[in-house]
């Protein structure tokens, strides 16, 4: 397999150095050189030995553009993340990376403390070991929650 492949990169190499095409006849002009008018002996080194060049650039330029997408679409994942992670409230249902569901109890810079079960089962996880946030249920917790204690007050 390697040896084919060697074999071809060799006469890609050749090619380019003879500033030949990929698809032309090589029977019609010596190698190395042009004919004089008249068909006479080669007259000198054809002008091609930037071939190579004309061969690999594209490519470079591929490689370089593929590795500046990859980084910037990196960056958008990561900084997405980092939102995500700094979003989590409490009695938010996550989904951490082992596949663990639960609703947050406690949350500290770096753990989050997650009610797993009905019967109160509580597990401590790294905040980073969250993959999705699946509900969001603080908002309306905390709206119920201030309900009765405004009713308490008006009255």
């Amino acid at each position: 397999m390697f040896d084919l492949i060697d074999g071809v990169m060799q006469q890609i190499f050749v090619l380019a150095q003879d500033g030949e095409a990929l698809g032309s006849s090589s029977g019609t002009q010596p190698a190395g050189g042009t004919t004089a008018p008249g068909g006479a002996a080669p007259t000198g080194p054809a002008g091609g030995g930037g071939g190579l060049l004309f061969i690999m650039l594209p490519f470079l330029g591929l490689m370089i553009w593929m590795m500046i997408s990859q980084g910037r679409k990196a960056k958008k994942e990561q900084a997405a993340r980092a939102e995500m992670l700094g979003s989590i409230k409490r009695f938010d249902s996550v989904q951490t990376v082992g596949g663990v569901i639960g609703t947050v109890q406690e949350l500290s810079e770096n753990r989050v403390v997650l009610k797993v079960d009905d019967s109160g089962t509580r597990v401590t996880f790294s905040r980073s070991a969250v993959q999705q946030v699946l509900e969001t249920k603080s908002a309306e917790i905390e709206t119920v929650q201030q309900e009765p204690q405004m009713a308490g007050q008006t009255a």
